[in-house]
């Protein structure tokens, strides 16, 4: 996996959005990097979620809801997604993890 883009957030949990390059070719862009104290992980890209043409709103957090556009097979295959896109961010842009 190669991380061809990322571009700095570092708003709140928000750490950033990469651009991803899998090994069989295919590419991700807009794949969300969180952190949560020390810990890391990498989210799917996602689109808003629509209701009669406007974005759905949660009524508890009072933040926009995203629908997954992308889904795995596994709960286990999802979490060795993220943390093999989280090493190979390590590798190509280290100073994001030395930023916070």
């Amino acid at each position: 996996m190669q991380i061809m883009n990322f571009k700095v957030i570092n708003k709140n949990n928000l750490v950033g959005f990469a651009e991803i390059l899998m090994p069989s070719g295919i590419g991700f862009v807009d794949v969300t990097i969180m952190r949560k104290e020390s810990h890391y992980w990498a989210m799917p890209p996602a689109k808003p979620l629509l209701v009669n043409g406007a974005q759905k709103i949660d009524p508890y957090t009072n933040k926009p809801i995203y629908a997954q556009i992308i889904k795995f097979s596994t709960k286990e295959l999802k979490q060795k997604w993220s943390d093999a896109v989280i090493a190979a961010l390590k590798m190509s842009y280290p100073e994001v993890f030395e930023q916070r």
